[in-house]
């Protein structure tokens, strides 16, 4: 199961490539980018990083991302997972902001130290806020992402079964626009 998630996120990401090479969209911000940043999800602090293809007709885009947080219930075990999804959004208009909505999947792969599976499939939903530093809507942009997931994961080692990763999640970082 593990190398059918793999295969289908380096596919993702050669069809980010593909895109680029393609020469999708040249307007300034609506390029390929490249994100890390701090995430919070179902109180478990880690760390994510993200690919976002080129804006098709400036409206939409596709974005692959992995992350890694620590369970806070069994001393800051790590475990990891993978997130592919569409966005949608647009910029103001008086101002170099864009706002979007995101949704897709999220396949999580667990510690074997606090559960007994060695996978979960879920779901995600956000609204995000990107934030870019130059009027040329070219190199760093911040972003602040608000939402939610849905997996039903739980710790099933550890007393009291706890949920992770389900609920609120936020996420804050940069993204950089070559």
């Amino acid at each position: 199961m593990k190398k059918k998630i793999m295969t289908g996120f380096i596919a993702l990401v050669l069809l980010t490539g593909a895109l680029v090479a393609a020469g999708a969209e040249s307007e300034k911000g609506q390029g390929i980018a490249f994100g890390a940043g701090l995430l919070n999800a179902g109180g478990d602090l880690g760390f994510q990083g993200t690919v976002t293809s080129p804006w098709f007709r400036k409206g939409a885009a596709l974005r692959a991302g992995a992350f890694m947080q620590y369970m806070k219930a069994d001393d800051w075990r790590p475990y990891y997972g993978f997130k592919a999804g569409l966005v949608g959004g647009s910029f103001m208009a008086t101002a170099d902001i864009r706002l979007y909505g995101e949704g897709g999947f999220t396949f999580l792969f667990p510690s074997s130290h606090f559960d007994d599976h060695s996978f979960a499939l879920g779901g995600y939903g956000h609204f995000g806020f990107e934030f870019f530093i130059d009027r040329t809507r070219t190199g760093l942009a911040y972003y602040i992402e608000l939402g939610s997931n849905g997996i039903g994961a739980k710790a099933d080692k550890l007393p009291g079964k706890p949920d992770y990763v389900n609920g609120f999640a936020a996420a804050v970082g940069l993204r950089y626009y070559p």
